[in-house]
This record gives structure tokens, sequence and C-alpha cells, in this order.
């Protein structure tokens, strides 16, 4: 006898992947009920939801644990209160889940829960009042303000995870909380449970999908309603027989679940309430035990006021509270790229194409709508430094740039690169240090030591981390790349603009590896159009110690400034003596940019070669330079330049202590950066300055 041909459905959730940060339940010595019937869950009057076909019952079964929570604490008031988004809840879980990306379906309770915890749930009402595609979920729903500033008002407070096979931290959650979220790898017994359809009635496409897929599998047992009648199962009374014939699998699913008795654990689902018994079903303790994958137990937080008397709830903030006092102000002033060069579209600022469009047509509009003149500037971040701290600048400046009618964005990418090499510069230096008590050589003079780290930088993976971060910048101007994206978006904004005669300036600005972006953003933004269309143009470029190589800038800055089509640009530097000693990584002498061009880039100082590859952020190779010092010099009384660089001493720090390079954009400094982009000498206070 031939064995049944197995047949699997997905129904959308994953499971938790293993973390062991994750918070325990811990049950209490409080007495719990024998048994914990449905009823006590049905009295608050939840809607049963329906998922359909769609991939999202993680997104459903949360939604209808917080509609049971927010209803169970609005009792006493009389008010029912309106129904949360499953689509928003989905959308949050993909951000946060263990899978990034969006081209998979289906997502994590952990993602659900965490994207919950970190920007609250709107209404259902909220969300699909917008204008966004809610159910399209080959891409994330776009969190915008309005959305972002209803869900505001439904915080997660606490949650724990629920050890699956410790029965009494199950029954001890469910008689504390009432409800919680679980995932099951299920089984052909839910099939039993299945209404048959309606006479005049759409047919039911769920059944529809599991009979095509029946008649695909020759030998298979009968399932849905013809299933239940030859295992003589009644699925009014919802109960999910166990075990199955097992023969066609839905993979795993996500459920409320609801009660418990001696024979087993109740469930409402996201089926419709014609499955089981209106919605309902109670799965036996053999079934929990063999299926059961996760379980959390939640409870609400309350909304607070904060500032301009706006609700939000501090489990709502982002992970990191000096990354952003508050997401709906924040949001539309950040784009992140990820790692492989194209949009992030995981974590808190997850951003996708749509939120791009909607951050340059929509938020950039509406806060610069009775603005004199409109600035778009756009910060690269510098790609070698932790973005966190750069994201807390932003945050703190961001109203001293909005008062002086500057719009930022913060283009997130690639942090970290100078702690990888200075970790490599450390353990490249340890393997050059002697045994212990040998008599050290004599002649180790300073520049041969630096010689010695350049040299071992660049053998023990520093040059490949550095290729890393141009290739990565190069990708993102590549199709479908961040700022590939970002750009086109940026294109229609200026096409809206012209139509509406509504104008406004573009401002670059950004520190060491950004002036890699930059240079691709300037060289695509001036481009002739080929089609007649109108002239693209860049207001200013301001690079802050660039470590890109002077070739570069010649290739992509020089020729917009010769065009006209970049209209000022400025080259922000350390004086050359101050490169020479600014350090790094408490080894090397020089500065990070000084080793790179020693070390990293394809001309490798030779000692005693002074210097390696010319570089566009250090001082000695613009002097060296006759084509880049004559752009600098062309400036007369009747003609200001459009070019100008800037040498800065230490004196020119608000602190003279540690090291400079990454402090370029930094106190003082953003005051200058300022005074560029309007053209005028401001004299407007800075924090931090």
């Amino acid at each position: 006898m031939s064995t049944p041909t197995k047949v699997r459905l997905e129904l959308g959730a994953r499971a938790d992947a293993v973390d062991f940060r994750d918070a325990k339940y811990q049950p209490s010595l409080g007495e719990v009920p024998a048994t914990l019937p449905p009823e006590r869950f049905l009295e608050v009057a939840c809607p049963v939801l329906d998922q359909g076909l769609q991939m999202a019952c993680t997104g459903y079964a949360l939604a209808t644990v917080a509609n049971f929570l927010l209803r169970s604490r609005a009792r006493t008031s009389g008010r029912i209160p309106e129904d949360v988004s499953p689509e928003m809840l989905y959308a949050m879980a993909r951000r946060y889940d263990e899978y990034p990306g969006t081209n998979h379906q289906g997502s994590s309770i952990r993602g659900a829960v965490k994207g919950w915890h970190r920007h609250g749930v709107c209404s259902k009402r909220a969300w699909d009042n917008e204008t966004c595609d809610g159910t399209n979920y080959g891409t994330l729903g776009v969190l915008t303000r309005a959305r972002s500033e209803d869900a505001g008002q439904r915080p997660l407070g606490a949650y724990f995870r629920v050890q699956v096979d410790d029965v009494s931290a199950l029954h001890g959650a469910l008689s504390e909380v009432g409800c919680l979220i679980a995932v099951l790898s299920t089984h052909d017994g839910w099939f039993d449970l299945l209404p048959e359809d309606q006479a005049g009635a759409p047919p039911n496409p769920l059944l529809a999908t599991l009979r095509d897929m029946a008649a695909a599998a020759p030998g298979k047992p009968p399932i849905g309603p013809e299933g239940a009648k030859a295992r003589s199962v009644e699925p009014r009374k919802g109960l999910i027989p166990y075990p199955a014939p097992d023969t066609l699998k839905l993979g795993m699913h996500a459920v409320a679940v609801i009660g418990y008795d001696a024979d087993g654990v109740w469930i409402q689902n996201s089926l419709g309430p014609r499955w089981g018994r209106g919605g309902i079903a109670r799965l036996t303790w053999d079934d929990w035990l063999d299926n059961a994958q996760d379980a959390w137990v939640l409870r609400l937080g309350a909304p607070i006021k904060v500032g301009q008397a706006r609700a939000k709830s501090t489990a709502g903030q982002s992970a990191n509270r000096n990354a952003a006092k508050d997401y709906n102000d924040i949001r539309p002033h950040i784009i992140p790229i990820g790692v492989d060069g194209r949009l992030q579209e995981h974590g808190t600022f997850a951003t996708t194409t749509r939120d791009v469009a909607s951050i340059l047509r929509d938020e950039f509009r509406m806060q610069t709508e009775a603005w004199q003149r409109r600035r778009l500037l756009f910060i690269v971040s510098s790609g070698i430094y932790p973005v966190d701290h750069t994201v807390h600048k932003v945050v703190e400046l961001r109203d001293v740039f909005i008062a002086q009618e500057v719009y930022p964005i913060l283009v997130l990418w690639n942090g970290g690169f100078a702690d990888r090499l200075a970790g490599i510069l450390r353990a490249g230096w340890q393997t050059r240090q002697p045994p212990p008590g040998a008599q050290l050589a004599a002649d180790q003079s300073d520049d041969r030591i630096d010689g010695s780290l350049e040299s071992l930088c660049r053998r023990m993976g520093g040059w490949v981390e550095w290729e890393h971060v141009k290739r990565m910048a190069e990708r993102t101007v590549q199709k479908k790349g961040a700022m590939a994206e970002t750009l086109a978006q940026l294109s229609r904004a200026f096409a809206f603009s012209e139509a509406d005669h509504w104008p406004f300036d573009v401002h670059l600005v950004g520190e060491s590896s950004a002036a890699w972006i930059i240079g691709h953003m300037v060289a695509e933004i001036t481009r002739a159009k080929a089609d007649g269309g109108p002239e693209r143009r860049v207001a200013s470029a301001t690079l802050c110690g660039p470590a890109c190589t002077m070739a570069f800038f010649k290739q992509t800055i020089l020729p917009a400034l010769d065009n006209g089509r970049l209209d000022r640009c400025s080259l922000v530097t350390l004086a050359d003596a101050l490169e020479q000693v600014d350090g790094f990584a408490g080894l090397y002498r020089g500065s990070l940019l000084w080793l790179i061009s020693s070390a990293l880039e394809e001309a490798q100082r030779i000692p005693p070669a002074v210097t390696g590859t010319p570089m566009a952020g250090l001082s000695r190779h613009i002097e060296a330079d006759p084509e880049v010092m004559a752009v600098f010099q062309r400036a007369s009384p009747d003609q200001p330049a459009r070019a100008e660089w800037v040498s800065l001493d230490r004196g020119d720090f608000s602190s003279g202590a540690g090291q400079l390079h990454g402090r370029l954009l930094q106190g003082s400094q953003v005051h200058n950066l300022l005074d560029r982009v309007l053209n005028a000498n401001i004299g407007v206070p800075v924090p931090g300055r």
C-alpha cells in the first residue's frame, strides 16, 4: 500500500528563534481556578477575525489579544474601544522578527510583540483610512504620522514568555490576564472544523484551496467537512481531534489562547466565526504539549502626556531612548541603509520606498509649507563611527534646523568600521609583542612603529573592511540601492514642485566615508538629462574630513562645480599637523584618515615615504594638487567663491581633548554648517556648542 502524499499549506506563523534574553513569566502563589472556561473571554465580545488566505496570523492573533485587553480595561466605563489593526501589527512584526526583509511572508510572535512595544497599535479605522494598501503584504505598511499618533494611545506595557510545557505557568498566566498568544504546529484536525460552503454565499477560499490541494494528492484521506464526517467529528462542538491523520500540514499558526479545563486549552482562531464553535475550539492537552511552540502573556501600558500634549507610551519609544525622543517627530527625518546597500526594512526606523516617498512628498511639504525658502538637507552619517550618537545629535538639533527653515534628513549607514579596524590593529599589534623578559630593540622609532601598524592593518583584514565600505557606498546608488530609490523619489519631488510652483533647494553634508555616497549623489542629481528635461541642481555640498580619494572627488564633485549645477562646495579638514597626531586605537599616531591613506587604499605608504594614496580630506594632498587648489582660488571681489576649503586647528573645537575625526559635525561646527547652508551668518545658539 502506497503512503499518501503529504501536502503543506502555510498560514504565516514562524517559531521564535532562541533568545536567552527573553523575560520568562513566573507564576505567583495566587490560587488558580480548576477551570477557566472560554465564556469569561467571550463576555467582552471580542470580534472573531478572519485572515482569509493572508499569511498574517501573528498580526491577527495579537489583534485578538489586544482587543480583549482593551475591552477588559474599558468594561467599567461602558465604552467599547475601537478594534485594533491586525495589518499594522503584522507590518510591524516583519520589521522586528528574526527573519529580516520583506520578501518572505509570515512572522514570529516575538517580532509582533516587539513591534507593539515599540510603536503601540493603531485602530483598524486609522490604518484603513490612510492612503495605503494595507492588504499588500509584499511591502511593509507605511507608519505615517497620523497612524503613529493614533497607535501611541494603545501602548503595550510588559510581555513575558510562557514556557509551553509548564502547565502551571500556563494556568497562572491565563487566570491572571485572561488570554495569551501562542504559535502551534497544526494538523488535519484543524480542517475538520471548517464549515461547509453555504448556498448562495461565496465559497470559503481556504476550503477551496484545501480541496484543490487534495485533488493533487491521490490516495489522501478526506479533509475539511468531508474529513469531519468520515471521522465523526462535530465541528460545532469546537473539539479539534487529536491524533489526526496528519497528511496535510498547515505549518505553524498563531492563535489567542483564551481558557483551559481538564481536557485541554481553548483558543480563538482567525479563520472567521464559522470555524469551530463560533470561531473558538479546544485543543487536547496532548495536542498542546506535542505541538505548542511559543507562548507570550502581555499587559497593556498606560498612555502619558509628554511635551506638546502628545499622548504616547514610554514603551512606544525606540529601543535607544537617546536615539529617538519622539518617534513621530524623528521618523520623517531618518533614512537607514541596510548592510546590502538597500533601504533598511527591519528595526525601529525600517524604511521602504513608499516611506521615502511619504517623507519627500508629504512630510517635507507639510513642514515647509509656510517657509519663505525651502531647504532639504541630507546629512549622510560617517559610515565609520557607531550611528547612535549621530542619531542623538540630529534629535538634539532638529529644532535648530527647522527654526532656520532647513529640513534635515539623516542617512544612516554601515556604522562601526572604526571599531572593527581598531580591533584588527590591536590584535595585530599583540602578535608583535616580545615574550616576557625579552630585551627590547633600541631602534623602534615612532615612524617605524606606525609603518608596522599600517602593514599589519592592511594584511590582517583592514583592507578588506575598507573595500567593503566603499563597495557598499557604490551599491547604494546602483539599481534598487537605498540612495538610488531615494534619488528617484527626489526626482519625483522635483517634478511635483515644478508643477505646483513650489521650489526647494537640496543641500548635502557628510563626514568621513559619507563622501563616497555624497559624490555619487552629486553626480546623479546633476547629470545632464538625456530627454532634455529640466536640469537638477545641488545648492551646496559640505564634505567634512572626506575619506574619499582625490581621484573620486575630481571625478564626481569638480565636474558639477564646473558645469554650475553644484552651486557651492565646502571642504572641511583638519590641519596637517593635527592629522599626524590625532591618534587612532590608542596605538597609531596619525588619524584614522591618515591610516586609510597610508594602508588601506591602492597606493600603500612604504616608509620612508611620507604619504600614501591622495585623499580629498587630507590638507597636504589638497595643497599638492594644482587642479583642486585652482578651484579654491577662483574667488574675486566681483565673484564670491563657490568652493571653500576650511582647515581646522585644535582651537576650532569646543573641547581640545580627544580624537578630532568624528567630531567635525558637532558643537560649533554645526553652527558653521548652518552658516554654509543658509549662506549667511545666523548667530543661532547650537546645543552642545
